[in-house]
């Protein structure tokens, strides 16, 4: 699966930040960075894929793609 997916949660932006925390792993999702603030961000790696995880007060979006991808 590649492309994004916006989200709207009842979460805490850390009840969120944590929960993707610990659920992208049980995924086999590797994080490679993370910012936890008023707009946090996780990121992450599997294979050839990147993942994106930007969490905003109740707004979630998910992106993912593949390395090198381009909208050419």
């Amino acid at each position: 699966w590649i492309g994004q997916a916006f989200i709207q949660s009842s979460k805490s932006i850390e009840a969120a930040f944590n929960y993707y925390s610990d659920e992208m792993p049980t995924y086999g999702w590797s994080l490679t960075t993370s910012v936890q603030s008023k707009i946090s961000v996780l990121n992450y790696e599997k294979g050839a894929r990147f993942a994106s995880v930007n969490i905003d007060a109740n707004d979630i979006m998910v992106t993912v793609s593949y390395r090198g991808m381009t909208d050419d």
